[in-house]
């Protein structure tokens, strides 16, 4: 687990999320290695929308090198999806992943997966009926509402 002093040395360092989304990625970012966390600090944009589309990420290309991620206000009201979804969307940051709505379903699954597997890999085994519960509400293989149709 990250240190929470370290983890704000480079987030001021970086400065790249909403305000309001500080003790979240505080939170979310003690999981994963220090250089994975490094890595997405470095190439990505936090912000909360307020629209009640879900959170998501744009990947980098698309926004002059640096990736968005937003954060729905949905996804923050308990710590324990915000560090999920904190986590899942800096995997797609991490991964470099486009999303874009004409890539085949096959390739969107795929990126959910992939994603998926990495945010297992960082969190506890604690966090894993939590992940269970948000990985079957989205679009990957395991997802029960694909949300880019089958």
């Amino acid at each position: 687990m990250n240190d929470k002093d370290e983890l704000m040395e480079m987030i001021d360092h970086y400065l790249h999320f909403d305000d309001e989304l500080l003790h979240p990625i505080i939170e979310a970012f003690q999981y994963p290695p220090i250089d994975d966390v490094d890595s997405i600090l470095m190439k990505t944009y936090f912000y909360r929308c307020v629209n009640g589309r879900g959170s998501w990420h744009v990947n980098k290309d698309a926004l002059l090198n640096k990736s968005l991620i937003l954060i729905d206000d949905d996804d923050l009201q308990d710590i324990q999806t915000a560090v999920i979804t904190i986590l899942h969307e800096s995997a797609h940051s991490l991964f470099d992943h486009f999303f874009d709505p004409t890539i085949p379903n096959e390739v969107y699954r795929q990126q959910e997966d992939e994603v998926w597997a990495k945010v297992r890999e960082w969190l506890p085994e604690s966090f894993t009926a939590a992940i269970d519960k948000h990985e079957s509400e989205g679009g990957g293989s395991n997802g029960i509402q694909n949300k880019r149709g089958k």
